[in-house]
């Protein structure tokens, strides 16, 4: 992988290659760099991206990010790479072309998205960032969108509703001693079950508790 290093001074970037002999310690500290972005799951695919040029532009004034993460082009990209690869790999790009093709006019899940962005696998990159911690399963399409992670549509059901389980997975710290010892002493439920959220909660914030107001564990 060739690190791609921002020069402000130059409104630019620069392609370095790791491990030349005349290295300076700038492209040293670039290279460190890309050692941290590929040890990080929202950015390792730049192992083996060979297009920058499509997400990293130039010349857009000294304020503008010199990155533009377009996910309709990183699927193509990926397209690309795969007809490049094994056989198995090329007979996998057909198979999704073919699927994309087919389901060019159907109102899938993922309707939202661009007909590219289908064939990407939110996953391999946002597990980490999952705040639903697998209770919705892997497929964000299905909700999501790649401009924001918000949904306007997505209104909370009422207040009075008991099932919060059910989207909401209760912090470490409720299946421990403190849960008993702190949190339920706080809120005056000293039989709650860890699912019955709604007994301290309010849906306005997690820290909202009913009958204290704003609480927040020293």
């Amino acid at each position: 992988m060739r690190c791609v290093r921002w020069r402000p001074e130059r409104n630019s970037v620069s392609l370095e290659n790791p491990g030349h002999e005349s290295d300076t310690v700038e492209t040293q500290k670039a290279r460190s760099y890309c050692s941290r972005v590929l040890q990080r799951q929202p950015t390792a695919f730049h192992a083996n991206i060979q297009s920058c040029t499509p997400c990293h532009l130039e010349h857009r004034g000294r304020t503008a990010r010199p990155t533009e993460m377009d996910h309709a082009t990183l699927a193509r990209i990926g397209l690309r790479q795969l007809e490049k690869s094994s056989k198995d790999a090329r007979t996998q790009a057909v198979q999704i072309k073919n699927w994309l093709e087919q389901t060019n006019h159907v109102a899938l899940s993922g309707a939202k998205l661009q007909r590219d962005e289908r064939a990407l696998n939110c996953v391999t990159c946002h597990q980490t960032k999952d705040r639903h911690v697998g209770l919705f399963g892997s497929d964000c399409s299905q909700c999501h969108t790649t401009d924001k992670w918000t949904i306007t549509e997505f209104r909370h059901p009422s207040a009075a509703s008991q099932s919060c389980a059910q989207c909401h997975q209760a912090p470490p710290s409720h299946y421990m001693e403190q849960f008993h010892m702190v949190s339920m002493r706080v809120a005056g439920q000293e039989h709650a079950d860890v699912r019955q959220c709604f007994l301290c909660h309010q849906t306005t914030s997690w820290n909202d508790i009913k009958g204290v107001g704003w609480y927040k564990h020293p």
